[in-house]
């Protein structure tokens, strides 16, 4: 949307948009779904996104909601499951975990993410979060 609004130079709109996901992700704990991981509305999905609206816009805000987002994934991950990024769903308040073997929602939604942050790398991909 905001690539959308640059091209007809509206930038009313592009100042919206920002303003809409920034409300959005001040309260990713509770409205991301940041007890699963899974790629297309899950914690991974809106790290992307802000990763995407941080290069997008330059706007710090998005980069420490990355950060927040990537410290969360990491340190509620069980390193001694074989699945390690299976779509996981936990209690924020406690330390209980489901794990499902999943392709798109855990090891590939994941991996994907990381490595486009860890290499600098937007995807041509970008309609796989639209399904």
């Amino acid at each position: 949307m905001i690539k959308a609004a640059r091209s007809i130079d509206d930038v009313l709109l592009i100042k919206k948009l920002q303003q809409e996901f920034d409300f959005v992700l001040r309260k990713w704990e509770t409205d991301i779904r940041p007890n699963s991981l899974i790629l297309c509305h899950g914690l991974t999905n809106a790290i992307y996104n802000s990763y995407i609206l941080f290069h997008e816009t330059q706007e710090e805000t998005f980069s420490y909601y990355m950060n927040d987002m990537l410290v969360f994934l990491l340190n509620h991950i069980n390193w001694n499951k074989k699945y390690l990024f299976s779509d996981v769903s936990m209690d924020l308040h406690d330390s209980n975990c489901r794990y499902e073997m999943g392709i798109l929602e855990g090891e590939l939604g994941v991996s994907l993410v990381l490595n486009a942050i860890i290499h600098n790398v937007k995807w041509q991909t970008d309609w796989l979060f639209l399904y």
